[in-house]
């Protein structure tokens, strides 16, 4: 994976906000206290919340944090929702799923993961609120390995790591998330 520029960054915050997010582990000291900071998870204390659209803002994080993983928010403030596909959970119930529904998740935004997954990215339509959830139920079954961004949530932005990204996010088609 490669680094973003700061133009790069610049060009996606046109479109939604992001912020900067850690790529690998760390431990930290809160209040004289050591926390674990999982990959992926936000620089900001506010997290997703501190996303911002600011080049100002940006330009600081992308000083401070350099060659760090941006993250965009979903749910209200962007109206993204995405279908985040982790192949090494997937079993045979989510490629299930996963096949019969195809034509649809292929008209989506496709984002190639780092773990070599895929996030189907879509606009929900308006004023409809998607929860977030882990190996969720579609079609009345779990579905491990496939989970849902949505409000409160976040993704990291892969296409600014250099990964595959493919197509423009369609509205949601309601069909395919009845049940969230």
């Amino acid at each position: 994976m490669t680094a973003p520029s700061l133009a790069e960054v610049l060009k996606v915050a046109r479109q939604v906000p992001v912020f900067p997010c850690r790529d690998l582990e760390e431990w930290i000291e809160i209040d004289g206290e050591r926390k674990r900071r999982g990959p992926k998870s936000p620089y900001t204390t506010d997290g997703f919340k501190a996303a911002s659209q600011d080049p100002d803002q940006i330009g600081r994080w992308y000083a401070e944090y350099p060659g760090c993983l941006w993250g965009v928010p979903t749910g209200r403030v962007t109206r993204l929702i995405v279908l985040d596909y982790d192949p090494s959970k997937v079993t045979a119930v989510t490629d299930e799923w996963i096949e019969a529904h195809t034509a649809v998740l292929m008209q989506a935004r496709i984002h190639t993961t780092g773990r070599a997954g895929r996030h189907y990215v879509y606009r929900a339509t308006n004023g409809a609120i998607y929860t977030c959830g882990t190996d969720v139920t579609l079609d009345g079954k779990k579905r491990p390995g496939l989970d849902i961004r949505g409000e409160g949530g976040y993704v990291i932005w892969w296409p600014l790591q250099g990964l595959h990204q493919e197509g423009t996010a369609p509205e949601l088609p309601a069909e395919l998330l009845k049940e969230r």
